[in-house]
């Protein structure tokens, strides 16, 4: 770990440094252990490494993150002129370090435009009674839906509804015993069917897959060839649910895959009163008391209804920001490691400046201060074998929208690509290590390629010698970290990749994450060794296998 900041200026550095790699052939004589930076060199190999990484310092770092999250940016929101400003900064910065565009017309942007969808008509209309008026349901109250669980226009209407109890079909309980589902909109009741603490289908205190897993349920309503399902949600539990589906105003058409095959349309119990006759609801109240008990049946609920919904169309214009570093292999110049941080934040929300110093300003300087010192080591006759890859994502809190993107319409062939080193929030620290802020949680890189790992570890242990953390690193834990940064949308194609993360804090994704709370060190430190590692894999002398899919 580097104890200490060298304040001085290039050319004085450069003298410093002259006496510390005399002092770096020494360690490295001293221990030659098996965990040689590059196990394939000699040390004379590793001193210019060393050398430039001292072109990362807090100070230059400190000054990215302030630009960044400068109030002038208004959070960098997707497709804002704040997100402009901040590639334009990230441009001039590549530029300045002499980091080769490969974007558009032979600049360092790739255009990112896409279609965003917003919430439209909203009409749900009931009649409980021949005789009755109308009655208009209010969404985000008494009914609620996903933008990814609809179609961009859904229209329907009938005279009834078919109950279809918990929408089950089990060896031990089968509620579509009497129902012919198709052309029906199915009234269905969230969970299943339990005696005191005993669920009728696990035949255990247990739920089983059927209340955990609802596409289950959907997909089963589906293939009986149901027209949508109104999942009936107790208020409590609606409530919970409710701001999660409903609030996101608005969606980009890469998330509209209709993550349900028939639409979902969740209504709150409450409502119900209002839907049906006094007849009629007091007829639900019982087959909804008899399936409950695990009691099957089937019947039409008469109540008339008219389900009017529409979602709007908008184009929105961004940019991902990227650059390279070409290798001079002969043999491996054509393959690239590719290094991400998004630089998107939340905008302006409630008039509230969202800055996003952590995430992702710091991410994103790492970045650049990378590039600066890659570029240092590869233009003073100690060249890269493959070519590096730097690519700053854009609308990464949207949904990763940057990095699918780029993974989409690849500036290099994708099966080129040979790893992802990501980085997303490395300037804080969390409760969990206590006063100890020397350590980062590495998310992927064992998954798809050791390689990377080991790299990451070789590295690790001769530069900043921090505790590598895999809490997160679990597929299945439960925040699924894996899934929520751009390393996400390479590691999904089969490429071996990482997600370097410094951890959750009381101001993630609050306004006030700003530059105050940074740990430059940490900040220098990772970056170093995201620098390290990048040469680590950049010059591994063999192939580097990747799962690429199509």
């Amino acid at each position: 770990m580097y104890n200490h900041h060298i304040n001085t200026t290039l050319k004085e550095r450069s003298r410093y440094l002259s006496c510390i790699n005399l002092i770096h052939i020494g360690i490295y004589l001293w221990c030659l252990s098996p965990l040689t930076l590059w196990s394939q060199t000699v040390s004379e190999r590793n001193l210019p490494a060393f050398h430039y990484s001292y072109l990362i310092t807090q100070s230059e770092l400190r000054q990215h993150i302030q630009i960044l999250a400068s109030d002038s940016l208004e959070g960098r929101g997707f497709g804002t002129m704040g997100s402009y400003k901040a590639g334009d900064y990230i441009a001039a910065k590549l530029k300045s370090s002499n980091i080769i565009p490969i974007g558009d017309r032979e600049t360092y942007f790739q255009p990112v435009v896409l279609n965003r969808w917003n919430r439209g008509k909203n009409i749900f209309e009931v009649t409980s009674h021949k005789e009755s008026a109308n009655d208009v349901l209010t969404p985000g109250i008494d009914f609620t839906y996903s933008l990814t669980e609809i179609p961009s226009v859904l229209k329907l209407s009938g005279d009834h509804y078919m109950f279809a109890g918990y929408g089950i079909e089990d060896k031990n309980y089968n509620d579509y015993t009497y129902i012919q589902a198709r052309g029906e909109v199915l009234l269905m009741l969230d969970g299943e069917p339990t005696i005191g603490s005993m669920n009728l289908i696990s035949q255990s205190s247990s739920r089983s897959d059927w209340s955990n897993n609802l596409n289950k349920k959907i997909a089963l309503a589906a293939q009986k060839g149901a027209k949508a399902v109104f999942l009936i949600v107790d208020s409590t539990r609606f409530n919970k649910v409710n701001p999660t589906v409903f609030n996101k105003a608005s969606v980009y058409a890469e998330q509209l895959s209709n993550k349900y095959p028939i639409p979902v349309i969740r209504i709150n119990e409450q409502a119900l009163s209002r839907m049906f006759s006094k007849k009629e609801f007091k007829r639900f109240i019982k087959l909804k008391q008899g399936v409950q008990k695990g009691k099957v049946s089937s019947n039409y609920i008469i109540g008339k209804f008219n389900l009017d919904l529409s979602l709007s169309s908008t184009i929105v214009r961004d940019r991902n920001v990227v650059g390279i570093i070409k290798g001079n292999d002969a043999h491996l110049k054509d393959e690239y490691i590719v290094l991400s941080a998004h630089f998107d934040h939340l905008g302006t929300q409630n008039g509230e400046i969202y800055n996003g110093a952590d995430d992702n300003a710091t991410g994103t300087s790492a970045l650049i201060a990378v590039a600066k010192a890659l570029n240092a080591l590869s233009s003073n006759g100690y060249p890269l074998k493959r070519s590096v890859l730097f690519l700053f994502c854009t609308g990464e809190e949207s949904g990763l929208l940057g990095s699918k993107y780029f993974v989409k319409h690849p500036l290099v062939p994708l099966k080129d690509i040979k790893t992802d080193i990501n980085i997303d929030m490395i300037g804080r620290s969390d409760d969990l290590h206590g006063e100890n802020e020397n350590y980062v949680y590495v998310i992927g890189s064992d998954k798809i390629n050791p390689l990377l790992d080991k790299t990451l570890k070789e590295n690790n242990a001769l530069s900043v010698a921090y505790n590598l953390d895999y809490t997160y690193n679990d597929i299945n834990h439960p925040l699924k970290l894996y899934y929520r940064s751009d390393h996400y949308s390479f590691a999904e194609k089969g490429i071996p990749s990482v997600f370097l993360f410094g951890g959750f804090h009381e101001d993630y994704h609050m306004a006030s994450d700003d530059v105050d709370f940074i740990n430059f060190k940490k900040v220098e430190d990772l970056s170093r060794l995201i620098y390290f590692t990048t040469i680590g894999m950049a010059n591994h002398d063999g192939k580097i296998k990747t799962e690429y899919n199509e």
